[in-house]
């Protein structure tokens, strides 16, 4: 299936999964009730570029959550999935679960990011993994 590009703020977004089509893994598979894809040019604590779900419809706001994730088996800090758009935390908390079946094991907590925090995060960190990272967990300890 080819990527869709989108704009979001100034951000380009790969989208792999367009809203209505299945996303699989090893044992699971999903009907993407959003889209799913990534922040194009970035790294994230994971190596690969930033996961983000964006609304079907569009962004409804331009409020950014990060959904911070946590490794089930281990309870550690995994990586971030930045929800784009979504009016306010519970419906991006909502946009995260309906996606993951055991979603409530790897959601560790939420941080809301400006444009600015965003930007300001991914023009410092070159590509380095781990900046990302830095970043939320400096607002979780707040």
């Amino acid at each position: 299936m080819p990527r869709i590009h989108k704009n979001y703020r100034g951000f380009h977004l790969n989208i792999e999964n367009p809203a209505g089509t299945v996303r699989k893994g090893r044992g699971w598979r999903t009907l993407m009730r959003h889209h799913y894809g990534e922040i194009s040019g970035t790294k994230g604590v994971d190596g690969d570029c930033i996961d983000i779900f964006l609304p079907a419809g569009g962004p409804i706001s331009s409020r950014i959550f990060a959904i911070h994730q946590r490794d089930p088996r281990t309870g550690i800090y995994d990586e971030d999935k930045l929800i784009l758009g979504a009016p306010n935390e519970n419906e991006a908390v909502d946009t995260y679960l309906e996606h993951y079946a055991d979603g409530d094991a790897f959601l560790m907590n939420v941080t809301e990011w400006t444009v600015d925090d965003l930007a300001e995060v991914l023009l410092s960190s070159k590509g380095e993994p781990g900046k990302l990272d830095k970043l939320a967990k400096i607002r979780w300890l707040k």
